[in-house]
């Protein structure tokens, strides 16, 4: 039960996508907000990637002074990651001091994944948005000339001229028969999705926390990943990790993964898992209620059950 003895903190959330900004900076008008504490939850700075600390908008000034104006309004300002904590820190030095981590968390299936570690590891999966973030031309090329390996990608239509420069790659590399688009998946369909392979690939160029990574650990389904960003955050020392900017660094990872025996893969897939309790939706909720609680001249009166 909520109690209303006083007015609650207002939280405003910027996933996602760059048009909510403009509308929740909008909102953030002091004859608007006046009498409540404003929570400003940072799922990603509005930067270019990769970004330039000269001009890390891009000459975008409109999303530039609209993220900046709720920055300046917020009475704390959440951020996902320590990575993505750092970035604001260094694009908007003013935010420094009332800035807090709290990661995103979970709710962990109650599903018993049947997961098999296969000796002969070829089927190989992408999940999520089609962006070019999301590094999809890069491990494309990584896969090029390993043809036995098939690609599926769960994901929408997305960027429509970054989904033409990557099937115009698929084409020129004769990789028709192995790349396969399968929309993008929900429900029951993308736990299935998940089932079928031997290894999710999470290639972002640069990934503020990583929602998709938890939930491919809770599908106990491998992963090789990239490690620029929270990503780094969730994996902590797993193996089967790279820098999507160092030379070769996919493919090397790649190499490892093939060639590890399936004890090597289950060990590392298990030690990555304990890690999961961390990013439950359990911890993430009682971290909420305590920066609630700090911002409550009454001290715990306003919380999410």
């Amino acid at each position: 039960m909520r109690n209303r003895l006083m007015p609650e903190p207002l939280l405003c959330h910027d996933k996602y996508f760059i048009q909510p900004l403009y509308g929740l900076a909008g909102v953030a008008a002091d004859h608007i907000m006046e009498g409540k504490k404003v929570v400003y939850v940072v799922h990603s700075v509005h930067t270019a990637e990769p970004y330039d600390i000269c001009n890390p908008f891009g000459g975008l000034y409109d999303i530039e002074d609209a993220f900046r104006s709720l920055c300046h309004r917020a009475d704390a300002i959440v951020c996902v990651s320590e990575a993505e904590k750092l970035k604001l820190e260094q694009v908007i030095e003013e935010s420094r001091g009332k800035i807090q981590v709290i990661y995103n968390g979970i709710t962990m299936s109650s599903y018993e994944f049947q997961r098999e570690i296969k000796e002969n590891r070829k089927t190989f999966g992408y999940l999520g948005r089609l962006d070019y973030r999301k590094g999809i031309l890069e491990t494309l090329k990584g896969l090029k000339d390993l043809p036995e390996l098939e690609y599926y990608l769960a994901c929408g239509k997305g960027d429509y001229s970054y989904l033409k420069e990557v099937k115009n790659y698929i084409e020129a590399a004769d990789m028709e028969e192995r790349i396969h688009f399968l929309g993008f998946c929900t429900g029951e369909r993308r736990r299935k999705f998940l089932e079928t392979l031997d290894c999710l690939i999470i290639s972002s160029l640069y990934e503020p926390f990583g929602c998709i990574l938890l939930e491919a650990l809770d599908a106990d389904v491998p992963i090789l990943c990239s490690n620029n960003g929270g990503l780094a955050e969730i994996m902590g020392d797993y193996k089967y990790q790279y820098h999507p900017y160092e030379a070769g660094g996919f493919q090397k990872a790649l190499r490892d993964f093939l060639n590890a025996s399936t004890e090597e893969i289950k060990e590392e897939c298990k030690n990555l898992k304990e890690r999961l309790r961390k990013f439950s939706r359990e911890e993430m909720v009682t971290s909420y209620n305590q920066l609630f609680e700090s911002l409550s001249n009454f001290g715990g009166v306003n919380r999410i059950d």
